[in-house]
């Protein structure tokens, strides 16, 4: 048990994964060899050997599996990782600038489709951006009353008994469309329709 105010650390194996005819040798890294038939699962079969070997909880510890194709490709295989997880972080660079500059331009008075095509981006984005901004920062895009997506509680609500009508089938109940229905017949008993 670690002392107050210290962390425990988890201990790490190591295990170098290579191809062989029948699947894949698992090398765990001070402990021993044991194989795989795919590498889906490798990482169970290492833990369980890890397990077994030093009589610890299969849950004690971490597994990382290396695999190791061979004919040249290793290289490859790393630097593609590489770039890829480059590329998320780029991505994700990319969104929280463009979340800040939805902010400023909205705060310059920009419109949606202004602003769209100022980033190159749709307006549906610029929506998502914006609404991804304000939640982030803690406050709402439009104000007092309104949501971060700047509507207001009636649009809201609105917007809620449309969606419910759409997936039940039924009518959305608008309350002006039904004071007109009313007064129409209201209408009709004091002046029948002529036939």
């Amino acid at each position: 048990m670690p002392a107050e105010g210290m962390v425990a650390v988890r201990a790490t194996y190591n295990v170098v994964a290579k191809r062989w005819r029948h699947g894949w040798e698992l090398h765990i890294e001070g402990l021993g060899v044991t194989q795989s038939r795919n590498l889906a699962d490798a990482e169970a079969m290492a833990r369980d050997y890890v397990a077994l070997d030093l009589d610890v909880p299969e849950d004690s510890f971490d597994v990382r599996v290396t695999p190791e194709v061979g004919d040249g490709i290793d290289e490859l295989i790393k630097r593609t990782r590489d770039e890829i997880a480059d590329a998320a972080r780029a991505q994700g660079n990319a969104a929280e600038s463009s979340r800040a500059l939805v902010q400023k331009l909205k705060l310059l008075g920009l419109s949606g489709k202004d602003t769209a095509l100022v980033l190159g981006v749709t307006p549906q984005r610029v929506s998502q951006l914006a609404g991804a901004g304000a939640k982030k920062a803690g406050a709402t895009a439009a104000g007092v009353g309104a949501s971060a997506s700047g509507r207001t509680k009636a649009q809201t609500s609105r917007l809620s008994r449309t969606r419910v009508a759409k997936k039940t089938g039924a009518v959305a109940k608008n309350p002006k469309a039904r004071r007109s229905t009313a007064s129409r017949s209201r209408r009709d008993e004091v002046h029948p329709p002529a036939v």
